[in-house]
């Protein structure tokens, strides 16, 4: 799916083009910043614009809805690391000492997450990705260490 404005926030409208040609989707939305001056201008009216499309082709069925959320699950499990990529040199597995990425476990059933290092061995940015009953979100966080990155995790699920 792909969703383009065409406009900028000093015009006096855009287009919002949401296009999914391998589905048939090519749906095109004038709109007008001025009817959200109190509340973003061109952004709230573009972001406004996609969603009730997105609404609209989800109710119409030519595009699937998410899931139904979760309740949010409590737990006094503590999560654990498990390093499933590495980083390193050669083929001799012996030389590949620096760990670029984690699998968490101990989540509810239903939940995934992995943390890796989206920095460099001397600046370290940890990020978590968390999947939903198989549906994923997109990298989030920026922690300077994994342990960190696992405590924020940790914490959502307490």
């Amino acid at each position: 799916m792909n969703i383009d404005i065409v406009g900028g926030q000093g015009n006096t409208n855009a287009v919002v083009q949401i296009n999914n040609f391998a589905a048939g989707i090519a749906e095109t939305v004038k709109v007008t910043p001025e009817d959200f001056i109190a509340s973003g201008g061109m952004l709230a009216a573009a972001l406004a614009a996609t969603e009730n499309v997105i609404s609209e082709l989800q109710r119409a069925g030519r595009i699937p809805s998410p899931p139904p959320r979760q309740p949010k699950t409590h737990m006094n499990t503590p999560l654990s690391l498990h390093p499933i990529a590495h980083a390193g040199e050669g083929r001799d597995l012996s030389k590949w000492v620096e760990v670029i990425q984690f699998e968490v476990g101990g989540l509810p059933p239903g939940e995934q997450a992995w943390i890796a290092n989206f920095g460099s061995r001397n600046h370290e940015s940890w990020r978590v990705l968390r999947a939903q009953i198989g549906v994923q979100s997109d990298w989030t966080g920026d922690s300077s260490r994994a342990d960190e990155a696992l405590a924020v995790l940790q914490k959502e699920f307490q």
